[in-house]
């Protein structure tokens, strides 16, 4: 029987705000996030930075995140162990691949809101990267807060601008406006349809890029998405972000449309996949990573067409079964219950891996049963 340390809602819990809720525009939109990037022109660029001034630079910050709406708690990243930086990296608090553990010296900061949704990263790439997270498709509210936390940070800090560059970063490429907008779409519809090329090229075109979000090498999994607008010198953010909701749109009309199609097309064999889907979900005991993401994105869908129960709210369970996050709990749940597994934060041995990746799968299995639980079973002949 699954102690209750593996509960689903004790874990989800945990999570933060925009992945335990639902937003608008959900069944085609996971999360919207905007992020805003700054350097200081007192200071060096972070790699070449002395100890002293990054010390300054969190001294500052300290009074300013005082003014900010709503609460933060500070996180040292050098202190961290792997598995939560990895953890971190895969909620997209931290750019990028997960940085080397080596190079996270004193000074590397995170401030997290209280919800999860404002982030505030310091002394990393650039000096300065202020962050809002919002479940499904929501810009408005995002912007005004990143703004705001923007006109509370410029009192105290000078920032390194260009008029005929921009805001100057570490990497001169980036060198711009200093917005970048992420738009993460869930496409199981549209993924598999001839007019995906067609909606891609087009978003191309307006100067966004659509790459595949956690891919293998072999596709995306579960069809997710992730769309990228980097903010452009000359063009005002707000036309930016405007631009932007037009090509999300977009992705969500063909989307919809696409999965009213697939289901049409094959209504017999569509319905058994989903519910074969739905069943395996409900009763695995071991669940890798790409089966368990390529099971609920179809899960999901399903449910977005009322083919299936609606399942746990939020998209908690798509970073739930990622690796960073499976090590995570699972060692957290493994203290608790005095169960066997890494205690220390390091990944497993080479002679425990096989051992290790099978616990995983269990853990991850048991999240799914538990999520699925208590949810209603329809009756596929009423549909």
């Amino acid at each position: 029987m699954m102690g209750s340390k593996r509960s689903y809602r004790r874990i989800a819990a945990e999570l933060p705000r925009w992945l335990s809720n639902e937003g608008p525009e959900g069944d085609g939109v996971l999360s919207t996030r905007l992020h805003l990037s700054r350097n200081c022109q007192d200071f060096c660029f972070p790699s070449m930075m002395e100890s002293a001034e990054k010390i300054e630079i969190l001294r500052r910050s300290e009074e300013a995140v005082r003014e900010m709406e709503g609460e933060y708690r500070a996180m040292e990243l050098a202190s961290l162990d792997e598995i939560k930086r990895l953890l971190l990296t895969e909620q997209l608090y931290l750019p990028g691949s997960q940085a080397d553990p080596d190079e996270i010296g004193p000074g590397t900061r995170l401030w997290l809101s209280g919800d999860g949704g404002s982030a505030l990263l310091l002394n990393w790439e650039d000096h300065i990267r202020l962050s809002e997270i919002a479940p499904g498709f929501e810009i408005a509210e995002s912007y005004r807060r990143l703004e705001a936390a923007d006109s509370v940070l410029e009192r105290y800090f000078s920032y390194a601008v260009s008029l005929e560059l921009g805001y100057l970063r570490s990497r001169i490429e980036k060198t711009g406006s200093g917005l970048r907008a992420e738009v993460l779409l869930h496409l199981p519809g549209l993924g598999r349809d001839k007019r995906f090329d067609e909606v891609v090229a087009h978003a191309q075109r307006e100067g966004l890029n659509l790459s595949r979000f956690g891919s293998t090498g072999g596709g995306s999994l579960a069809e997710v998405y992730l769309l990228v607008l980097e903010g452009q010198l000359g063009i005002p953010e707000q036309d930016l972000l405007e631009k932007l909701a037009l090509v999300v749109v977009e992705f969500i009309h063909y989307e919809r449309e696409a999965r009213k199609n697939q289901r049409i097309s094959g209504a017999r064999e569509y319905l058994d996949l989903i519910w074969r889907d739905y069943g395996t979900l409900s009763h695995s005991r071991l669940l890798n990573l790409r089966e368990s993401l390529d099971l609920y994105s179809r899960v999901r869908c399903g449910q977005s067409l009322g083919i299936l129960p609606d399942g746990p709210p939020g998209i908690g369970l798509f970073f739930l079964t990622q690796p960073g996050h499976v090590q995570y709990f699972y060692r957290q749940a493994s203290q608790e219950e005095a169960l066997d597994g890494p205690k220390d934060g390091s990944p497993a041995t080479d002679e425990a891996s096989e051992e290790f990746e099978a616990d995983l799968e269990e853990f991850r299995a048991d999240l799914f049963r538990d999520a699925f639980a208590s949810k209603t079973v329809l009756d596929p002949t009423d549909l």
